[in-house]
């Protein structure tokens, strides 16, 4: 891999955790309620409604890197790899994780799809989301292949939400 593939891959991911960490003081919040709060957020000072310390990423971050991790062991089928990262993560009893995908893990019995697609009855087919959507670049960084870039997304998508409108946001993202 020459250095500028790699100095790209990394200015993505640091890109990612940066805006992940100035953007988790302001998440959920109005732009009244942080003109009221703030005013203008320029620095990465912390707080939120994670109240985080200031450099602190959240679950989007987090789920990221355990793609990345995923891909970096097994680049040809990493879904069973992201899925066992994803589970080391969870096991860290992070601070917040999003109402999709703990509904999938509270579901998931070995078999990533079938927890996503139970996950999605039980939220009464609310179970688009963007949390595939928030994790998805370490793929489009791997693959210079379109078309495995294309099947990695869904796959990577559907493990936790079974909506293809979720894969498809992926999908014009990462194009």
């Amino acid at each position: 891999m020459g250095e500028n593939v790699l100095d790209r891959i990394k200015g993505g991911l640091f890109g990612l955790a940066i805006g992940d960490a100035l953007g988790a003081t302001t998440e959920f919040m109005s732009a009244g309620e942080i003109r009221g709060t703030h005013g203008k957020v320029a620095d990465i000072i912390g707080g939120g409604w994670l109240d985080l310390p200031p450099g602190e990423v959240t679950d989007d971050t987090a789920m990221t890197i355990a793609v990345a991790k995923g891909i970096i062991r097994n680049k040809e089928n990493p879904i069973t790899a992201i899925g066992e990262e994803f589970l080391k993560w969870y096991k860290t009893n992070p601070p917040d994780v999003g109402n999709i995908i703990r509904t999938v893990f509270s579901l998931y019995a070995g078999d990533w799809f079938e927890a996503a697609s139970r996950a999605c009855r039980e939220l009464g087919g609310k179970c688009a989301g963007n949390g595939s959507l928030m994790r998805c670049l370490p793929i489009a960084l791997a693959y210079a292949d379109e078309e495995k870039m294309e099947e990695v997304t869904v796959l990577h998508s559907n493990m936790t939400h079974h909506d293809s409108q979720a894969a498809e946001a992926c999908l014009i993202y990462l194009n």
